[in-house]
């Protein structure tokens, strides 16, 4: 008889390996992008359409779910399109070359507004060096697998429940002015389970804004760039406030026009995470922009300002 020691060196310890490493190069070249591509190539194609825009919204998820380039278009004398992509493409290279792209020189000379809202200028230093760590395509997929896989086989397995029963998340639905289509997204908030604000150095935030900023300088050469605080739900925003008050301070110094859209503590207006409003929190949090947006548009070399709700 075998014993119970020798099974598990001989047989137990090798299959366990074999099964984990099967996941993880399963893992890699079956890579779920959750409808990243089709958004993408949806942007293409509607961008190629147009020859009117002179607004734009750019960034991640937040002013993807959050901000409303319909909405904008119908209440300013401006045409706005959406190109906001999940994770804001994963790294600033590759979503400059995706924007790059997407507008043709011709195309970017006729803009002459830029709405900028990085999730990256509300985000601690510790969490932007851990997003850091892995080198990802614009679709999330890393360029050779890892010894450590994208998701755990846990997390795999919640996933693919989920998916079962129709409660995946699919970030490819956008509209033909780049707005996120919340039909059959799963808009669950549960307040309380992501970590409480944590303010970003000011130095941190200066250079992520400025290197924003000189990409927009370049690729629109004629749009005025306002950078855009996003919007989250936040139960107790006295440390976002106050760290809104020392980075205000500084951005003035600097010449930099902004915009601070400050916390809700409204659960209501939220879809999955903190930063992402539902189809209601983009009417409230677009509306505001509308306002602050129709109150300075005529004086577009005004000074920089805190523009508040």
């Amino acid at each position: 008889m075998v014993s119970v020691n020798k099974f598990s060196l001989y047989i137990g310890i090798p299959l366990l390996l074999v099964i984990y490493l099967a996941y993880v190069l399963g893992s890699f070249f079956f890579y779920d992008d959750q409808g990243r591509l089709e958004a993408i190539e949806t942007h293409f194609n509607n961008v190629a359409e147009r020859q009117d825009i002179n607004a734009i919204i750019l960034g991640g998820s937040n002013s993807l779910f959050s901000l409303s380039a319909d909405m904008l278009s119908e209440q300013t004398p401006m045409r706005f399109y959406n190109a906001s992509i999940v994770n804001e493409g994963f790294s600033s290279q590759n979503y400059f070359k995706f924007i790059e792209d997407l507008f043709t020189s011709k195309q970017a000379e006729k803009v002459k507004l830029v709405f900028y809202s990085p999730i990256h200028i509300v985000r601690s230093d510790e969490q932007m060096n851990e997003a850091k760590t892995r080198k990802k395509d614009i679709l999330g997929k890393e360029d050779f697998p890892g010894l450590l896989p994208e998701k755990t086989f846990a997390r795999f397995l919640i996933d693919q429940l989920k998916s079962l029963t129709k409660q995946e998340r699919f970030y490819g639905n956008v509209t033909s002015q780049g707005d996120f289509i919340f039909k059959g997204f799963n808009c669950e908030y549960e307040p309380g389970r992501e970590s409480e604000f944590k303010a970003p150095s000011t130095d941190a935030v200066l250079s992520r804004i400025n290197e924003r900023q000189n990409f927009v300088q370049t690729k629109f050469p004629n749009a005025r760039l306002v950078i855009v605080f996003p919007l989250e739900y936040d139960a107790d925003p006295s440390i976002r406030n106050h760290y809104f008050n020392r980075v205000s301070s500084k951005l003035k110094d600097e010449s930099i026009e902004f915009i601070i859209q400050e916390s809700t503590q409204d659960s209501s207006l939220i879809c999955d995470a903190k930063h992402h409003t539902n189809d209601k929190g983009r009417t409230f949090r677009t509306n505001d922009l509308i306002n602050q947006l129709l109150e300075n548009l005529e004086t577009s070399k005004a000074p920089p300002q805190r523009i508040r709700q």
